[in-house]
């Protein structure tokens, strides 16, 4: 059934493994015929509704196939955790030699809640907030294979485990906030509108809603009016439609710089968009002030462009990512006068942040080509 084929489990409500597909097969150059998905947590109609890449094959996980993973060439988890922890377990017992071919693709989710839990006992524990299950340790002890950007993540995955024996698969993410035959003329036309009518100057705070806290939004528009900003730069926030007690508490921070300290601020609220159109609104921006975490592969599609600038908390795990790990010139700040100072001062060389985020996206691509090949 899987004989020389390269398995893929997920989950019905994943968000992400359509673009990853896409991207292995359009960038990586994997042929989609030795791609197989397995589906856990749907049924016939779900699955018959999924978004499918064309060529790939499509399955719901069953004891069957789960038995015939034995054949795969390669098993991909996306991610590590509750949900899937089980299906990991399946696999690796079937035989010893399993361990060599079940892999997991790491996001900074599960290092988030790995590293939470490290910090507060030492090791991994089962937790509550962050979830952490017994199964999900047992599996995790047993795992040796991740796909993921070495430099970013292996250190930190080599210190919770407590191992020596892990092995990196050296290979970041390669795929967009779109397929790829949608974002490439997307952003050819973007780049084409900007030549004729120039880049306005936009401020995006946080790629998503709720990821930047209320207070810190309104320091920020505090000091862009302390710094005499804040007619300069039109100000988007993502804002959930039902946030509607913090949203009337910042309209009557604006009021309040607006009346009483007469600054002028212009700022838009974005609630929920289509893919096409979210890509579209990051694109537009000068400056997106990234969360703590979360959010890079909108940066990574944004910074490609090379037409606008990152700016991330310092100490934080996007500044780790994009600054030291991927060697990205990032405007990093302690406090929101030194982020608008930043972003007034700034020399950052949009276009070569732009030729190291493709030189990188590229090296990974080849990583997953030989993998997958």
């Amino acid at each position: 059934m899987f004989q020389l084929k390269h398995v893929f489990i997920i989950a019905a409500k994943d968000n992400f493994f359509y673009l990853n597909a896409d991207a292995l097969i359009n960038k990586a150059g994997v042929d989609p015929n030795k791609m197989v998905v397995l589906v856990f947590g749907a049924s016939k109609t779900d699955l018959d509704m999924m978004r499918k890449v064309d060529g790939v094959t499509y399955d719901i996980v069953n004891e069957q196939n789960i038995a015939a993973l034995m054949e795969a060439k390669t098993i991909t988890f996306m991610s590590v955790n509750a949900q899937n922890s089980q299906y990991i377990n399946a696999a690796l017992e079937l035989d010893r030699n399993m361990v060599d071919k079940v892999h997991i693709f790491v996001t900074d989710d599960e290092i988030d809640r790995w590293n939470h839990s490290y910090k507060k006992y030492g090791e991994l524990k089962v937790n509550t907030s962050p979830k952490i299950t017994q199964q999900e340790i047992d599996v995790i002890n047993k795992l040796r294979l991740f796909i993921g950007h070495s430099g970013t993540f292996f250190t930190k995955v080599k210190e919770i485990l407590k191992r020596d024996d892990v092995k990196f698969i050296d290979a970041g993410v390669i795929f967009d906030t779109l397929a790829c035959h949608i974002v490439n003329p997307l952003n050819d036309a973007i780049l084409k509108n900007e030549q004729l009518a120039g880049k306005e100057q936009k401020i995006l705070i946080g790629t998503k809603q709720k990821s930047v806290d209320l207070n810190e939004i309104k320091s920020i528009l505090l000091s862009l009016c302390r710094y005499k900003a804040g007619e300069s730069y039109k100000i988007l926030i993502m804002w959930h439609k039902k946030h509607r007690k913090q949203r009337i508490l910042l309209d009557l921070f604006i009021i309040w710089l607006r009346h009483v300290r007469r600054q002028t601020i212009d700022i838009s609220y974005v609630t929920a968009l289509s893919p096409v159109a979210y890509t579209a609104l990051i694109s537009s921006c000068s400056h997106i002030v990234l969360q703590r975490r979360g959010g890079a592969s909108t940066v990574r599609s944004y910074l490609k462009l090379g037409k606008g600038i990152l700016c991330v908390s310092a100490g934080s795990e996007n500044e780790f990512g994009f600054k030291k790990a991927l060697g990205l010139d990032v405007i990093s700040f302690h406090s929101s006068d030194e982020l608008v100072s930043g972003i007034l001062n700034s020399k950052i060389d949009a276009r070569l942040n732009a030729e190291k985020t493709i030189a990188e996206e590229f090296r990974s691509s080849k990583v997953l080509s030989a993998l997958y090949g």
